[in-house]
């Protein structure tokens, strides 16, 4: 079991960035969650192979690195990664977690949104 963080960037520079992305993909051709919101980019993906799941289920039991969203992932899909001894690769924006963890501080303090 073992886990890194890819280095990922705001959906602005996700392109460009995503070459570093394609080059583990080519090793690991597994991801969970389409990596961006970019059909091009997905769709450029999915030419060399790769593949996208919903579920970590739909993942045979393997030694090549599952590839988690740059929109992040529930903390209940590291846990279960690490439950089977997956490697992977969080590929979360650092954006996005920002925002995870600004809304579990405003939950943690009692304040509602929406």
């Amino acid at each position: 079991m073992s886990r890194r963080r890819a280095a990922f960037a705001p959906a602005s520079t996700a392109p460009s960035r995503s070459s570093s992305l394609r080059s583990q993909i080519r090793r690991s051709r597994l991801c969970a969650h389409e990596i961006v919101h970019n059909r091009h980019v997905v769709e450029a993906l999915k030419a060399k192979g790769a593949i996208f799941v919903e579920e970590l289920d739909e993942i045979p039991d393997t030694q090549a690195p599952v590839i988690f969203s740059a929109h992040g992932v529930p903390k209940s899909v590291p846990e279960a990664a690490e439950a089977r001894n997956l490697f992977y690769l969080d590929a979360t924006c650092p954006l996005v977690s920002k925002v995870h963890i600004e809304a579990e501080r405003h939950h943690e303090a009692g304040r509602e949104c929406c």
